[in-house]
């Protein structure tokens, strides 16, 4: 029979264990089709469990064990103060996930700050499973307030805001365009399916067959293009260590490979290895 069990109290589980289910899984929160940006991000006071982003969104996760308490929902708000200061193009939403919620005396509280943050809160349950050496996890969101805070732009004059286009990415990305160009073609030929450029105004990613697809992403940086794959789990360092091999460069693992394309692949042996990669990321034979 199945049967719920405390993660606080079961040997083997713990916030890191909901920490690295959530990692392993973001869509599992029901927020959306997120990927990780960054785990156990290293702030002045402390490391903010979960970074998560989708759709130019970024959801700062903070994970606990038990019920519901002041200590971690100060942290959840003082992490969704510093990302939000530091990286302002962003919209930030702050996401407490707990066991227990509603009978917490501060539910009223996260009530109160709903009406002046976006903030969700999301009651994670564990269940033992017979025959299942694994325990299975349900979520579901008590709290949730950003539709009253969603926004399309910053532009202070309503109807001003355009959604970011190709014109939008040449005017920002300059020569790194010519990359660009070329990665999305190589994504293209990667993927069977029918292929639309999907701009947002941190990176670039693919709808397929119409639906978005986030499997691997394009962003900035100094120098070129970070050409993103996603992970499944932990970091596979052999991976990593072929990625190397072939002569990139890379940004460390946090979720998703990153590796770093400076050039249009015009190297007969680069341009098939990523291709390679590509096609596994994406499952095509």
């Amino acid at each position: 029979m199945v049967s719920v069990v405390s993660i606080k109290r079961t040997q083997g589980l713990d916030e890191y264990w909901l920490q690295d289910k959530i990692a392993a899984d973001p869509a599992i929160l029901g927020l959306g089709d997120l990927f990780v940006r960054d785990k156990e991000r290293i702030q002045s006071f402390g490391r903010l469990d979960l970074l998560l982003e989708g759709d130019d969104v970024r959801y700062c996760v903070e994970c606990m064990c038990g019920p519901l308490d002041a200590d971690h929902l100060f942290r959840a708000v003082s992490y969704w103060l510093h990302e939000k200061d530091r990286h302002p193009h962003y919209q930030h939403v702050a996401v407490l996930v707990a066991e227990e919620v509603q009978a917490s005396r501060f539910y009223g509280v996260v009530n109160l700050l709903g009406q002046v943050m976006p903030i969700v809160v999301i009651q994670a349950i564990a269940l033992s499973v017979p025959g299942s050496s694994e325990a299975a996890l349900i979520f579901n969101k008590a709290i949730d307030t950003r539709e009253q805070f969603e926004s399309v732009s910053d532009d202070s004059q309503e109807g001003t805001y355009k959604a970011p286009d190709r014109e939008y990415w040449e005017s920002k990305a300059g020569d790194r365009m010519a990359i660009i160009d070329d990665l999305i073609a190589l994504m293209a030929e990667a993927q069977p399916g029918q292929m639309e450029v999907n701009y947002k105004a941190s990176y670039i990613g693919l709808k397929v067959n119409g639906r978005i697809d986030n499997t691997i992403l394009l962003y900035l940086y100094a120098k070129g293009i970070k050409f993103e794959i996603r992970g499944h789990g932990s970091e596979d360092t052999e991976l990593v260590q072929a990625i190397t091999d072939a002569g990139f460069d890379q940004f460390s693992f946090n979720g998703r490979y990153r590796i770093k394309v400076d050039r249009i692949l015009d190297d007969e042996h680069k341009r098939p290895f990523l291709l390679g990669l590509a096609k596994a990321a994406y499952g095509t034979p």
